[in-house]
């Protein structure tokens, strides 16, 4: 995954920000115990409830991504992902743009995955004083990233219910409607 924004610098989180991420869900059995994977499905990273993770975000070549996101555009996960590469567009008209490739990946609102009903969303947390990236679209990047403590599938919860649970500590940040 990577992210594509026209933000220059990064942002401090002032609190712990609730975010979104769609990962499987494995219990497996051991010879001990039965323990849960939780695993983010796009670059197989495994999380572990109650560790806090941490990465350095790195900027790709646009020049170099933007061409293998032509040849793709045209793919139907490509298309629903970057809304018939809405991202990808805008990486070429803005020359401001930058494209965030290492990090922790999520989204802004659990709805920005209702496309993708395969797998089961989830929140997360950006702990404060994590640094992030957002995009037009909903999408966020963090060099800080854990599972949150309350870790419940909100794949089928409408808009109001997430924000009953997670909004004091969700980014009230409006996207386009064409996303939502």
């Amino acid at each position: 995954m990577c992210l594509i924004t026209r933000q220059q610098k990064s942002i401090t989180a002032k609190k712990d920000i609730v975010v979104f991420k769609q990962i499987k869900v494995n219990p497996v059995m051991t010879n001990d115990e039965n323990i849960i994977e939780y695993m983010s499905p796009y670059n197989h990273f495994y999380w572990k409830k109650g560790v806090t993770y941490k990465q350095k975000m790195m900027f790709t070549n646009k020049n170099k991504l933007v061409k293998r996101y032509i040849i793709h555009v045209y793919d139907f996960t490509c298309r629903e992902y970057y809304f018939v590469g809405f991202t990808t567009l805008e990486c070429l008209r803005y020359p401001e743009s930058r494209i965030i490739q290492n990090g922790f990946h999520a989204a802004i609102s659990p709805k920005r995955f209702a496309k993708f009903q395969y797998l089961k969303t989830y929140p997360f947390v950006i702990p404060k004083g994590a640094k992030y990236y957002l995009d037009d679209t909903g999408l966020i990047v963090s060099n800080i990233m854990k599972i949150h403590d309350d870790l419940i599938d909100v794949t089928d919860y409408d808009n109001d219910y997430v924000a009953l649970l997670y909004g004091k500590n969700m980014l009230n940040i409006k996207i386009p409607s064409v996303i939502r």
